[in-house]
């Protein structure tokens, strides 16, 4: 009977504390990658960060299909010119499994001015990455679902 009273008091005590534990380093190190460096990398057309975000083996798959490798989104990159004025990724599921693999998938929304004036697009995307050591790495993108006629307040991020 004190044994299970005891295991009852340590279960009591110990969900209220496990609900509170602190996001993860790992969690931490995601959301980083995917809201703030990616973002960066292809802002600022900095193909060492870019280099440092996929993994040799990344594989992308564009909303029209076309499929591409690290190494051509390397090469891309220097001419790329980011048309944005704002930019947002809303990260609506973000997953670790113990094989050190991740899932990071959400919403990403841009606004900006191109040549027919002010623009709004949306879209969808999602991203399994691989932890190598201590650095996690894209392994593969996949967008779709891109949207035009998305509500963006000016005020937003």
């Amino acid at each position: 009977m004190k044994c299970l009273l005891f295991c009852l008091s340590f279960v009591l005590i110990a969900i209220p504390l496990y609900a509170q534990q602190p996001e993860s380093t790992d969690m931490k190190q995601l959301r980083e990658l995917k809201e703030v460096m990616w973002p960066k990398a292809y802002r600022e057309q900095d193909v060492h960060l870019l280099d440092q975000i996929l993994d040799p083996r990344f594989q992308m798959i564009d909303a029209e299909g076309q499929w591409s490798s690290k190494q051509e989104e390397l090469q891309q990159l220097p001419s790329y010119r980011w048309p944005h004025e704002r930019f947002h990724y809303d990260i609506k599921r973000l997953e670790i499994f113990a094989d050190d693999t991740a899932i990071i998938a959400g919403e990403g929304r841009a606004t900006g001015t191109g040549k027919n004036g002010p623009y709004c697009l949306r879209y969808q995307s999602s991203n399994v990455l691989v932890k190598s050591g201590n650095q996690w790495r894209a392994i593969s993108s996949h967008v779709s679902g891109v949207h035009t006629d998305c509500p963006f307040p000016a005020q937003s991020p």
